[in-house]
């Protein structure tokens, strides 16, 4: 490989610095904001792989013209993290210089009333289960399905995608109110949180969606971290990196035998599914490593995205991919042909991923190839905005009278933060509907605490 002995001292490099601030933050308490959030992620999804991509044992690129591009795609994915933590950290100067353990929002004089999150959470869950009874009548619950809009279609199956989480923010409320710091340790409280987890895992899994799946674990464990400053122990942490790896090649050899077989989502054909997701004679060429692989690195899309820019295959959008994400406002039904918040599909045929025949698979473009494709190298720009905004929600939390509000606002953007693989249109669309939607949530389950009342303890 062309430029392998730099390709692998950068990425050595920013692998050293990835872990630096990771161990940073983690002295400072400060592990679960934007800025931190994005160093191990940029470490998992770019460094690592282009260490191996540079030692060669990587599975091989799906295609070999990007190889001359891997070199600049470990750089820019560097500038991209480094322009992210600097907007982030510059929405709130003190964050980052100062110990969050041991200081809770003494500002924070609003907390919710256990009644009226009740209330919230029955209207959520009927909302949220009723959609879901309509994903699955319509046999649109297995994964193939969903990417096709098939039997989905119309200008009401965005509303209908949204209020099918409604139950995995319902975790989140009662994550929140679990770990209210100051507090008595309420079992029932407890308890409608394992059962919500439980439902959420039930669900999501026989889908072959491994993304909520992950999220459902995640999200408590960063809630409660930003609760009362706790992590998981080490075997705990371990057993979860293990769960993942499984997950990831039974999850693509599950929906491989459901597609194969040309399951409908029935309980019979996930059965079968399922069945042959564990058997020996799958009849398929990828080893777990390389799908693990696969799913995981995000090198080679960035190194796509810079091919096909620098030779100006791929006319520059100059900003059009981010101003879609302002149509998400709009419902469909009042606009039936507003355009498509992803163009995962067209990326993947310019850039060799798909071929023609394929109008299904959706090739993740990534928040930092988005914006080489953009604005070049100055695409570093809307990621600095994008990590001052993640920024801004996340310090309200710690300066905010309304701290659990706004701990659910941050909850909401946390999907968009982790899944880095994305466009902005696609997940800033869904964002510009959640986060009015539940901060109004959040002032419905909000009471007031009275500044010299006893109860007037940090949560």
């Amino acid at each position: 490989m062309a430029n392998s002995w730099f390709i692998f001292i950068v990425s050595l490099l920013a692998c050293t610095y990835s872990i630096s601030y990771i161990r940073r933050s983690y002295s400072l308490g400060d592990l679960a904001s934007p800025h931190s959030l994005y160093a191990p992620l940029a470490l998992i999804h770019f460094f690592l792989p282009g260490i191996f991509f540079s030692t060669g044992i990587a599975p091989p690129l799906v295609n070999s013209k990007h190889e001359d591009f891997l070199l600049a795609a470990v750089l820019f994915s560097f500038a991209g993290l480094v322009a992210i933590q600097a907007g982030s950290m510059l929405s709130n100067r003190t964050t980052h210089t100062r110990r969050w353990l041991g200081t809770p929002n003494t500002r924070c004089q609003v907390a919710w009333k256990d009644l009226r999150i009740i209330w919230v959470a029955i209207m959520l869950l009927v909302l949220g289960w009723a959609s879901r009874f309509y994903v699955v009548e319509y046999d649109v619950y297995i994964q193939q399905a969903r990417s096709s809009h098939q039997g989905i279609e119309g200008p009401f199956f965005t509303a209908i995608r949204m209020a099918e989480l409604f139950p995995f923010y319902v975790l989140c409320i009662f994550s929140i109110r679990y770990w209210r710091p100051g507090t008595k340790v309420s079992y029932q409280w407890r308890w409608a949180l394992y059962l919500i987890l439980i439902c959420e895992l039930l669900y999501w899994l026989p889908s072959g969606r491994k993304e909520p799946v992950i999220l459902a674990i995640v999200l408590p464990i960063l809630i409660r971290y930003l609760r009362i400053r706790k992590l998981p122990s080490r075997q705990t942490i371990v057993v979860f990196i293990l769960f993942v790896l499984l997950l990831f090649p039974i999850a693509f050899f599950y929906r491989y035998a459901l597609e194969a077989g040309g399951g409908t989502g029935s309980a019979e054909d996930m059965a079968a599914a399922a069945s042959k997701a564990f058997a020996k004679d799958r009849n398929i060429d990828y080893t777990p490593y390389e799908i693990v692989f696969g799913r995981l690195s995000l090198l080679e899309p960035v190194a796509g995205c810079i091919r096909i820019w620098e030779l100006g295959i791929w006319e520059p959008m100059i900003g059009s991919s981010y101003a879609l994400a302002l149509t998400g406002i709009i419902p469909r039904f009042i606009w039936p042909d507003k355009p498509e918040l992803h163009y995962g599909n067209d990326f993947g045929y310019v850039t060799g991923y798909l071929s023609a025949h394929d109008s299904i698979t959706s090739i993740s473009v990534t928040f930092v190839g988005e914006s080489y494709l953009n604005f070049g190298v100055g695409g570093v720009m809307p990621l600095t905005v994008m990590g001052f905004l993640f920024g801004f929600v996340y310090s309200k939390i710690g300066a905010s009278r309304r701290c659990e509000t706004w701990l659910l606002l941050y909850s909401v953007c946390i999907p968009t933060i982790l899944y880095i693989g994305g466009t902005f249109a696609l997940y800033f669309g869904g964002l510009v509907k959640l986060i009015p939607f539940f901060y109004l949530m959040g002032l419905i389950m909000d009471r007031s605490v009275p500044a010299n009342s006893k109860s007037n303890k940090p949560v």
